[in-house]
């Protein structure tokens, strides 16, 4: 009995659950905060006088009273919190400085914006660039760097077999609106770790040579020492811009080491290699694979 009983519970269950499962589920009704409203956003890039500033207007709008109004860029680091008191209405026309564009950049400005129901809104306005010409009339600044064009050195590696000093030279052309410096430098060590440091500064002491500048220098590394070295060229002008080229140079470092049996320096310069890699000219020539520095294996 008690067994037909507890079958007749077990399928009224199932019936109570099947109905149940039957009738629609209504979700209880929930509005979203309503959202501020962003009206007439300008923004525009400006050069005055040394700075580069960006002018920004707005007129914001809730009618929930606006709780807080941020303005970002990433590219400029600016991140603004503007001091809002709540009203229904706010308005912006402020300027921040910002450095300067290197290359030409597209840049936006975000702006998010909270009321006080917690809606948020994110928006984006383009920025115009005006900075092409200063806003201060005869306002003409030197920001260009100077211009470097080395000429020597045009032999960068050194094989120093001979017990004579390595020299090196250097020959350079600078140009500027107003050069004010010249620096010269070769620097590193060589393999046994022997210190390397020469450099020198000249400064142009005329008109002529302010706006073009001839840089002709020697310098010498230690002979029958493998070492590996490095050179820059370096020009300062008179309003703080500068400009480096440089290189690097080794001593006594090989790149490429062949074996032969040639018996003068004649038949050395007739051998080589042909188009499918089998040897030609007088002597035998075996092509040794590098292993490190200096260290060939054939």
């Amino acid at each position: 009995m008690k067994k037909i009983y507890s079958s007749l519970l077990h399928c009224l269950a199932i019936c109570a659950l099947l109905f149940a499962c039957g009738k629609p589920f209504v979700f209880p009704e929930n509005t979203s905060p309503p959202l501020p409203e962003l009206d007439g956003a300008t923004a525009g890039l400006y050069w005055i006088g040394p700075l580069y500033k960006i002018a920004v207007q707005a007129e914001i709008s809730d009618q929930k009273g606006i709780a807080k109004v941020r303005v970002l860029n990433s590219e400029w680091k600016l991140d603004t919190i503007f001091d809002v008191s709540g009203g229904q209405h706010f308005s912006i026309n402020d300027s921040f400085p910002v450095p300067r564009d290197l290359n030409p950049t597209a840049h936006q400005l975000e702006f998010d914006i909270t009321n006080s129901e917690g809606g948020l809104v994110k928006k984006y306005v383009t920025v115009e660039d005006h900075s092409a010409q200063n806003l201060i009339a005869g306002y003409d600044p030197d920001l260009e760097p100077p211009t470097v064009k080395i000429i020597k050195p045009t032999v960068t590696k050194f094989l120093g077999f001979s017990s004579a000093p390595v020299n090196v030279d250097f020959e350079a052309a600078i140009t500027d609106r107003d050069i004010d410096s010249i620096e010269v430098r070769l620097w590193g060590e060589s393999a046994d770790g022997s210190p390397v440091d020469e450099h020198v500064t000249m400064k142009p002491t005329d008109s002529a040579t302010k706006k073009a500048y001839s840089v002709v220098k020697s310098f010498q590394l230690p002979a029958t020492k493998p070492g590996q070295y490095q050179y820059i060229i370096r020009a300062t002008d008179g309003s703080g811009n500068k400009k480096a080229v440089g290189g690097q140079l080794s001593v006594g470092y090989v790149d490429r080491l062949y074996l032969s049996d040639a018996l003068s320096e004649n038949e050395i310069k007739g051998q080589g290699y042909d188009q499918s890699g089998g040897c030609r000219g007088i002597g035998t020539i075996y092509s040794m694979t590098k292993q490190g520095d200096n260290v060939f294996q054939i």
